[in-house]
């Protein structure tokens, strides 16, 4: 069975019912997680004072001195998932909103023999693309709103009153582009209008999709940008998406990921004919 592990934002509160609660409401997996099999699991990261966090990278967001080896702790994780389930380890994705974020790059860039693709919302990778380096491709979507008001679309470091500043992180696009050239992609396409309906915060399509048209199979990459959007985008709710979005939704996402092998490759074909299809939340994962 794949495996989707979900990580929380920095500041969760700890408490087990609160902050599982707080991310089913926002990122609905749970549906689709038991129509396709999905083997679905939230971390819970270190806490200091009463709130999580994880430490992902130098800019984001270990303010404490931990000393804690996150990144050793959810293969760990994942390790437990496959002695107590049947895990299919070509297919462990991950997904985060935030700090949740950075972690999801930062697992995708030291644990690429572990990880097929992360969906990263508003949390972005390493300045320094120098600094760390997959060893192998990996899928990935990062998703982002242009009125980030904790972090900035454009990157460089957190606004004053929000967070420490440690040190400076890329914007959005800077993030994707790094991916591109770790995954040896090219081709950037990117839609002339915006071509999906993500938030109700925003009236009408607000979605722009840059995709890469030539990457090798496992190394897919997408850039959503969320035009107008804060920090944490009020995602378009089920009742204002139709089912036929919904389908188009599950089939732009298997056909993301599927990439892996020949299999994932031919259901790539067959699940993207028609141009543009939508995809409204982190549910691409989901559907690999």
């Amino acid at each position: 069975m794949p495996l989707l592990l979900v990580l929380h934002g920095h500041g969760s509160v700890v408490d087990e019912n609160t902050w599982v609660a707080g991310m089913s409401a926002f990122f609905r997996f749970e549906p689709l997680a038991e129509e396709h099999a999905v083997l679905l699991c939230y971390a819970d990261g270190q806490s200091v004072a009463g709130a999580a966090f994880w430490s992902a990278t130098d800019a984001c967001c270990n303010f404490y001195g931990s000393e804690a080896d996150d990144v050793s702790f959810l293969r760990g994780l994942i390790e437990e998932v496959a002695r107590r389930y049947r895990l299919d380890r070509r297919r462990i994705y991950m997904s985060g909103i935030s700090n949740g974020g950075f972690m999801s790059h930062r697992m995708a860039v030291e644990c690429s023999d572990l990880i097929a693709g992360i969906a990263g919302l508003c949390g972005v990778t390493f300045l320094d693309p120098t600094q760390r380096q997959p060893d192998h491709c990996v899928n990935v979507l990062h998703i982002h709103g242009t009125a980030d008001e904790i972090v900035p679309y454009g990157g460089w470091a957190f606004p004053a009153g929000t967070l420490p500043v440690t040190a400076c992180f890329p914007g959005a696009l800077a993030t994707v582009q790094m991916w591109a050239a770790y995954n040896g992609c090219d081709g950037p396409v990117c839609d002339s209008q915006p071509s999906m309906d993500l938030s109700y915060e925003v009236a009408g399509p607000e979605t722009t999709v840059l995709r890469y048209t030539n990457c090798p199979p496992g190394g897919a990459v997408e850039l959503w940008t969320i035009s107008g959007s804060p920090h944490v985008p009020g995602f378009t709710t089920e009742s204002n998406t139709t089912v036929a979005e919904q389908k188009r939704i599950v089939a732009r996402v298997e056909a993301l990921l599927r990439q892996c092998d020949a299999l994932e490759a031919q259901l790539h074909q067959t699940r993207t004919v028609g141009a543009h299809l939508l995809d409204a939340t982190l549910q691409h994962l989901l559907a690999a």
